[in-house]
C-alpha cells in the first residue's frame, strides 16, 4: 500500500481534538468527534489492505492478525502496566475492582461493552476511569474481526456484488444508529453495530477507489467541504447533542472528503507537512497515554484542569507517545518475518491471558491492595448505594422511575400506582422529571402527608413538552405532559431535573402550555450541588488523607445555573426552590449526616440526604 502522509496528518487532527476536549477546552466542545475521524481512517486503511489482498488472491488472515497484534498490543501493554501500577497505589477498593473489570474487558477487546453497561461517557464520574478511552479501541478491534469474515463470504459467494453489499451494510448500520439514538443513546454510542457505518464510509472509499480521484479546483472544493464539516463538528457539537446518530455525519463525512481529495486538495497538502505527519505517526500512543495522565492528575491534584497543568499534561503525553512510538511501537511493528506467525500470535495470546489474570486478581483482592482504614472502607461503600434495596424503594425504580435498564421501557410505567387519584380529598401534586426528581419522591411524600404526591420520572429525561432523547423518555413525557395534566387531575406540578442552560426554553414552553390549560401552581426545583467525582469516594479519600476537602471537587457551574434559574423563575412567575442553596447554605455544603453521606454519587441524594432536603423544602411546596 502506498504511504499517504495526509492520512497521518488527519490522524493528528483526530488525536489533538480528543486531547484538547479531554483537557476541558470550553471552545472545542465537539472534540470527542476525533474518535469518529479515527473510525473513518481505520475503515479506509483496513479495507484497502483486505480488498487488495482478496483481489490478488494473496490475503492471509493470519498475516493480517499478526500485523494487527504488532500494531496494537505492545503500546497497549506498556500503558496498561503503568496504569495498573499507579491504580494500585492511589485507588480505593471499589475503584480497584472496577479498574480490574475494565482491564479484563480490555484484554477481551470488549471494553466498549463493559462501559456501555457501567458508565455514561459524558457523566462526571467517567472522568475518573483511566481506561475509559479504550472503548474506541474495542470497537475498532471488533471491526477488524467482522470485516475479514464479511470479505471472505462476499468474495467466496457474492464476488460480483462485493461493493453493493458493503454499501448496504453501511446503510443498515446508519439507519440502526439513527433509530437507536432515541431508544438507548449509550448503546448507540458504545457498540459496533451503530458505529460500523462510520468505519464503513472509509471502506466505501477504498472499495470504489475514490482516493485522489479529484484534481485541481474540484479537489480543493471537496477538501474545503471536508474542513468545514470537521470545524462544524468540533465547534458546534456539544455533549448535550444526541450522538452519534445523524450528528456523526459532520465528522465522518468531513474526514471522508479530506481522504477523497488527498494531497490534491488544499487540506491534504497542509496535512502532509512534517508537523501534522509527526503527530499523526505517534497518534496511537498519544491516544493511549493522554487519558490516564488526565485521570490521575484529577485524582491527585485537582479535579478541574486549568491552562498551565493542561499544557504540562499535553507535553508529557507527547513525550511519552514519542518514546512509546520509537522504543516500543516501531521496533515491534518491524518484527522480522523469520519470527513466525505462531510465535507472534502466541506471544499476543499469552500477553492477553496475563492481562485477564491481572483483571481477575484485582477484582478478587481489591480490599487487600492497600491497608485501608475501616472508616475509608465504610465511606467508600456508599458509592454502591444505588444497588441497594433502600435505593430501589427510594426511587421506585422500574415502577415510577424508568431507566435505560427497565424491561419494557415506558410501557413498564405503572400509571395506576404512580399517577393514582386517591379519593381522600388531599391536594394532588405531581413530581415530574429525571433521577434528580425520583430521589426526592419518598422523602417529600413523608414530609408532606397532607398531599398526594404523584410521580412521573425517567433517567436522563427532561420534563419538557419538546423533550429529546431515548424513546422511553419521550414516550413518558409526551404521555404525562400531553394528556394527563389537567386541573381535574393535578393541582400543583413540581419540576425537578439535572438542568442545563439549554433546557430553559423548553421549560418555558412547558410552563406556558400548562398555564394555558389552567394549572395555576407550578414549582421548579433548581439544580443541586454536584461534584466531579462520587461524593462518597471523595469523603473516603479525605479520610485516607489523599484529598483535602470536598469543596475542591464542587462543580461551580451548578451554582451559576442556580442563579440563572432563579431569575428565569421570577420572570415566568413560578415558585422556585434552590436545592443548591438548601444543601449548601452560605456556600458551606452539608456532606454527611451522622457519618452517612448526603449524596451517593456526583449529585444524587441518599435516603438520608433526601430526607434532609425534603424536611427543609417541604413547607415551600
Amino acid at each position: 500500500m502506498i504511504y499517504k502522509p495526509e492520512i497521518d496528518g488527519l490522524r493528528s487532527v483526530a488525536v489533538l481534538s480528543v486531547l484538547v476536549f479531554h483537557l476541558g477546552s470550553p471552545y472545542i466542545t465537539g472534540g470527542f468527534t476525533g474518535v469518529d475521524i479515527f473510525f473513518v481512517i481505520s475503515g479506509y486503511l483496513i479495507t484497502d489492505i483486505i480488498n487488495r489482498g482478496m483481489q490478488d488472491n494473496n490475503f492471509s488472515i493470519v498475516n493480517f492478525y499478526r500485523r494487527r497484534a504488532l500494531r496494537i498490543l505492545p503500546p497497549l501493554m506498556v500503558v496498561l502496566l503503568a496504569v495498573t501500577t499507579a491504580a494500585s497505589l492511589v485507588f480505593l477498593p471499589e475503584e480497584i475492582k472496577d479498574y480490574g473489570k475494565s482491564v479484563l474487558w480490555t484484554a477481551l477487546f470488549s471494553s466498549n461493552i463493559f462501559f456501555f453497561k457501567e458508565i455514561n461517557y459524558f457523566n462526571p464520574e467517567a472522568k475518573f476511569n483511566p481506561l475509559l478511552h479504550t472503548w474506541s479501541l474495542a470497537v475498532e478491534e471488533q471491526f477488524y474481526i467482522v470485516v475479514p469474515i464479511l470479505f471472505y463470504i462476499c468474495y467466496r459467494f457474492f464476488r460480483p456484488h462485493v461493493k453493493i453489499i458493503f454499501v448496504a451494510s453501511v446503510l443498515i448500520s446508519f439507519i440502526l444508529s439513527v433509530a437507536l439514538i432515541f431508544i438507548s443513546q449509550k448503546a448507540t454510542f458504545y457498540l459496533l453495530p451503530t458505529r460500523y457505518w462510520e468505519m464503513g464510509l472509509g471502506s466505501i472509499i477504498a472499495l470504489y477507489g475514490l482516493h485522489q480521484k479529484f484534481t485541481g479546483k474540484a479537489a480543493d472544493a471537496v477538501s474545503v467541504v471536508g474542513v468545514m464539516f470537521l470545524l462544524a463538528s468540533l465547534f458546534m457539537l456539544t455533549e448535550s447533542v444526541p450522538f452519534p446518530g445523524p450528528a456523526a455525519i459532520l465528522p465522518t463525512v468531513g474526514a471522508c472528503c479530506i481522504i477523497i481529495a488527498g494531497r490534491n486538495g488544499i487540506a491534504g497538502r497542509w496535512l502532509s507537512r512534517p508537523t501534522p505527519v509527526f503527530i499523526g505517526k505517534i497518534s496511537y500512543s498519544l491516544y493511549l497515554w493522554h487519558w490516564p495522565l488526565i485521570v490521575f492528575y484529577r485524582l491527585l491534584y485537582a479535579p478541574e484542569i486549568t491552562f498551565l497543568p493542561g499544557l504540562l499534561i499535553a507535553l508529557v503525553s507527547l513525550l511519552l507517545a514519542f518514546a512509546s512510538y520509537h522504543i516500543v511501537e516501531t521496533p515491534l511493528r518491524r518484527t522480522p518475518a523469520r519470527i513466525g506467525n505462531f510465535r507472534v500470535l502466541g506471544s499476543a495470546a499469552v500477553s492477553l491471558a496475563v492481562l485477564i489474570g491481572v483483571g481477575v486478581l484485582l477484582q478478587k483482592f481489591s480490599n487487600k491492595i492497600n491497608d485501608y482504614p475501616p472508616e475509608v472502607m465504610r465511606l467508600a461503600a456508599f458509592n454502591e448505594y444505588d444497588k441497594t434495596p433502600e435505593a430501589e424503594q427510594q426511587y421506585r425504580k422500574d415502577q415510577c422511575f424508568i431507566t435505560s435498564g427497565t424491561p419494557g421501557g415506558s410501557n413498564a410505567f405503572k400509571r395506576d400506582i404512580c399517577l393514582a387519584a386517591k379519593p381522600d380529598g388531599k391536594p394532588r401534586y405531581l413530581l415530574i422529571g429525571d433521577s434528580q426528581a425520583a430521589h426526592l419522591w419518598g422523602a417529600l411524600q413523608s414530609a408532606r402527608d397532607d398531599i398526594d404526591l404523584m410521580q412521573a420520572t425517567a433517567s436522563g429525561c427532561k420534563p419538557t413538552i419538546e423533550t429529546e432523547g431515548e424513546r422511553r423518555c419521550v414516550n413518558l413525557m409526551t404521555s404525562v405532559l400531553g394528556d394527563f395534566i389537567t386541573p381535574q387531575t393535578v393541582d400543583t406540578v413540581v419540576f425537578s431535573a439535572r438542568w442545563q442552560q439549554d433546557d430553559l426554553p423548553g421549560l418555558q414552553k412547558t410552563i406556558e402550555e400548562l398555564r394555558g390549560r389552567g394549572i395555576s401552581k407550578i414549582v421548579v426545583l433548581g439544580p443541586t450541588v454536584e461534584y466531579s467525582q462520587s461524593a462518597p469516594l471523595i469523603l473516603a479519600r479525605i479520610a485516607w488523607g489523599s484529598a483535602a476537602k470536598l469543596s475542591d471537587y464542587r462543580i461551580e457551574q451548578r451554582n451559576e445555573l442556580d442563579e440563572t434559574m432563579r431569575a428565569f423563575a421570577d420572570k415566568n412567575k413560578v415558585e422556585y426552590i434552590s436545592l443548591y442553596k438548601t444543601v449548601c447554605p452560605n456556600n458551606n455544603c452539608i456532606d454527611a449526616i451522622n457519618g452517612v453521606p448526603v449524596q451517593s454519587d456526583y449529585g444524587h441524594f441518599t435516603d438520608v440526604g433526601s430526607k434532609l432536603v425534603a424536611g427543609m423544602i417541604a413547607g415551600r411546596l
